[in-house]
């Protein structure tokens, strides 16, 4: 799980998925319009869900923690990239230039070189 885990798990009466079987498809980036179906529930019960376990409504939950995963997402990307991992440095050049404006990423320009040899290559 991305997200903090640094609370028990909470199930409220009633339902029959947990705090945790949330968040985690929200970690994994589950479309908003996806979870009611994966978890079997018509929306309006993620809404109580949500004012239950979050004292939030679904839409206003669901953005709170799918900002914290991207987040953490990429301070994982950019650990990576530093470690020398190529697509994670492809990823962390792409999300770079996203965060500097349309004209300014006319002109970035990224070539990742990938300098570790493939089997048989010196």
């Amino acid at each position: 799980m991305f997200l903090p885990n640094t609370r028990e798990n909470h199930r409220p009466r009633g339902f029959a998925f947990d705090q945790s079987t949330f968040e985690d498809l929200i970690d994994s980036f589950t479309p908003k319009d996806d979870i009611a179906v994966i978890l079997g529930v018509p929306p309006m019960e993620l809404d109580r869900f949500c004012k239950i376990v979050y004292g939030m409504t679904y839409a206003e939950t669901y953005d709170k923690l799918i900002r914290m995963s991207k987040a953490i997402f990429r301070k994982v990307v950019v650990g990576l990239a530093a470690k020398g991992n190529t697509t994670a440095l492809n990823l962390a050049a792409t999300n770079f230039a996203n965060l500097q404006g349309e004209d300014e990423n006319k002109a970035l320009k990224v070539v990742i070189v990938d300098d570790i040899p493939k089997d048989g290559e010196k």
